[in-house]
């Protein structure tokens, strides 16, 4: 089925440009860091941050909808951590949340 896809777009869940500022919260320690969201899909998301975060680090995350809607909650895993812009952080959407 990839074919109805995008001629660069090989994602089963494209990402869209969010460019959104967006709030993640480390689930063990509770530590909190504010950063820039770039992208976002159905199974993950690429945020950029001042500092690293490690790779397998569990996040609950928070994007405030510019609309006034109520904020995008999830559980995710940091799958990678880029010093591309930053540090580019590769994010897997492990849950929604309500």
């Amino acid at each position: 089925m990839d074919f109805f896809l995008p001629f660069n777009e090989k994602r089963k869940f494209p990402r869209v440009k969010v460019n959104s500022p967006i709030t993640l919260e480390e689930q063990e320690s509770g530590k909190t860091y504010e950063a820039h969201c770039l992208d976002l899909s159905a199974t993950g998301s690429r945020v950029i941050l001042d500092e690293p975060l490690t790779v397998n680090t569990l996040l609950r995350i928070k994007l405030s909808s510019p609309l006034g809607l109520d904020p995008f909650c999830a559980l995710a895993r940091v799958v990678y951590n880029s010093l591309e812009s930053g540090h580019e952080i590769g994010l897997e959407i492990t849950e929604i949340l309500d």
